[in-house]
């Protein structure tokens, strides 16, 4: 199961020798607003590309199904490096300097502007 996006393409390169911008194509028919029709052609590439390598049809299918199921669950490399940056350093503070964590994430949050205005 691909993690990142990067994986993805990379999978899709080596299974179905797809070159660089199938890939993206593809990456693209994965993205937020999917277009008709086009997963289902990139599909068919796929399976066929896939084939030609030689892969088992049950294999095949298992992969089809990672890469559909990737959707819900794709990050870009860059993104999901920055989030366990901000995750590590949060969980830090808030374990070794849990009064001013609280006190800062009430001042960034609306119920902290709700506070200072009666006080």
């Amino acid at each position: 199961m691909p993690l990142f996006q990067e994986q993805l393409l990379r999978m899709a390169m080596i299974m179905a020798d797809f070159t660089g911008g199938q890939a993206e194509e593809l990456r693209r028919a994965l993205g937020f607003r999917p277009v008709r029709g086009k997963m289902r052609k990139i599909e068919g590439n796929l399976r066929a590309g896939m084939a030609a390598r030689g892969l088992a049809p049950a294999v095949i299918d298992q992969i089809v199904e990672y890469i559909t199921a990737f959707r819900v669950v794709r990050v870009p490399e860059s993104h999901a490096a920055s989030f366990a940056l901000l995750a590590y350093a949060s969980a830090y503070l808030k374990a070794h300097y849990a009064p001013p964590f609280y006190a800062a994430l009430l001042n960034t949050s609306r119920w902290g502007s709700i506070i200072r205005r009666r006080w």
